[in-house]
């Protein structure tokens, strides 16, 4: 997987969830207040989770290889 393939689908979908997001938002006379509470939690963790991997991505961290202590080889 390629970070730039990666932060280019993470960012699509972030821009999808957010533009869903805003319209459920602008849209919620027919709930009751506590089923729009938890639908617009629902929506904003849908945000939230590709915003926090964008974050993650960008860094590069994930897209490393972890580093092996000096003198131990590599498992056969």
């Amino acid at each position: 997987m390629e970070r730039r393939l990666v932060l280019t689908a993470l960012v699509a979908y972030l821009v999808g969830s957010l533009v869903h997001l805003l319209f459920h938002a602008r849209h919620l006379e027919p709930l009751s207040a506590a089923s729009a509470v938890g639908f617009l939690a629902l929506l904003g963790a849908a945000v939230l989770l590709p915003a926090v991997l964008v974050w993650l991505a960008a860094d590069g961290a994930a897209f490393r290889e972890p580093s092996r202590p000096a003198g131990r080889r590599p498992p056969p």
